[in-house]
């Protein structure tokens, strides 16, 4: 009772952004929504007619008509239950999480409550239609930077206290792989608020900023297969308003790395240069997620990259722009 309520209060000091992470049984119900079928897209502005911006330097094929809608899906599964047993397990399903939590089924990124825990809590300030439209004002790099390492803390500290605390609510999810997954996606929380910190401490200081590119470099080497390393990533304009992505990296087998830029940014923010879908029209959908596999492991662990990052995101500039980073960039990282 009074002990709870004083452990909210206190989170809430530490970490006065993050309202809309709920607690307790709230987060439960959430997590087990998560795990069900979510949208992976964004719409386009309503009564804009913008036309996708193909990324032909990089090579990805900009309209995505390869993916069946997950609910068309869902409908076989309830009308026709001959055909279910053809069907991978919904992902609504304890052994759907399981797969995707040891690498049997989509990347990890791709598992809807990897998506709700970081894609969208992460940077659900930046949608211009969503339960946090007051914080869509524009922010300094500071501001923003600060904010989102303060939620990546408080997501850190939420999935802790459902493990421990209370694992009754989420008894079916936090079986054998389920609760190491949950603990890995604790660790990245807690290791990507620190990370975002550093960022804060380099903006005006030279030497952290060059020490921050020699630390990422230094953990991206110890990355061993399956791990993943979260960095901001964006652009700083001249006026001091910072667009904050991120840039999630998973070491694969072999030596290579995918690569994924999270932008849940306004359409204006980069999100033309994502693979869309006209499978929802009227509107244009765009996918919060631009995927780039086999990069090779020299590419990752260069120092003018991890240059070009950090310096986009901490020093503002003119040439800081959505194209700079999606058609100068990115197609740097690709190699293209």
């Amino acid at each position: 009772g009074a002990d709870q309520d004083n452990d909210k209060d206190v989170l809430q000091e530490e970490h006065p952004h993050p309202r809309w992470i709920p607690q307790n049984s709230s987060l439960a119900e959430l997590i087990a929504l998560w795990c069900r079928p979510a949208p992976t897209y964004l719409p386009s502005p309503k009564g804009k007619s913008h036309a996708p911006t193909p990324l032909n330097a990089i090579g990805l094929q900009y309209i995505d008509e390869s993916e069946p809608s997950r609910n068309d899906a869902n409908d076989q599964v309830s009308s026709d239950s001959s055909k279910a047993v053809n069907l991978p397990p919904l992902p609504s399903s304890p052994r759907w999480f399981c797969l995707a939590a040891t690498g049997h089924n989509a990347p990890v990124w791709d598992h809807p409550l990897f998506r709700g825990l970081f894609l969208y809590s992460v940077h659900a300030e930046d949608v211009d239609d969503g339960p946090n439209h007051d914080l869509s004002r524009k922010c300094t790099v500071s501001e923003r930077i600060s904010r989102a390492s303060s939620i990546w803390s408080a997501l850190a500290e939420s999935i802790n206290q459902m493990l421990t605390s209370n694992r009754h609510f989420i008894s079916d999810m936090v079986a054998g792989v389920g609760e190491i997954r949950l603990r890995s996606l604790t660790q990245i929380c807690q290791s990507t608020a620190a990370l975002f910190i550093d960022f804060l401490t380099a903006i005006d200081s030279p030497v952290r900023f060059m020490s921050i590119i020699q630390q990422i470099l230094e953990s991206i080497s110890f990355l061993t297969d399956g791990d993943i390393f979260v960095s901001p990533c964006g652009w700083s304009d001249h006026s001091d308003n910072v667009t904050l992505l991120a840039l999630v990296l998973i070491k694969a087998a072999g030596g290579t790395f995918t690569v994924a830029v999270v932008n849940t940014s306004s359409f204006n923010g980069g999100l033309a240069y994502h693979p869309c879908t006209a499978q929802f029209m009227p509107s244009l959908m765009y996918k919060v997620v631009l995927e780039m596999r086999d990069i090779p492991q020299e590419r990752i662990l260069n120092d003018a990259l991890w240059f070009m990052v950090v310096d986009m995101v901490l020093r503002p500039s003119h040439s800081n722009t959505c194209e700079s980073f999606y058609e100068c960039l990115l197609p740097f990282l690709a190699g293209r």
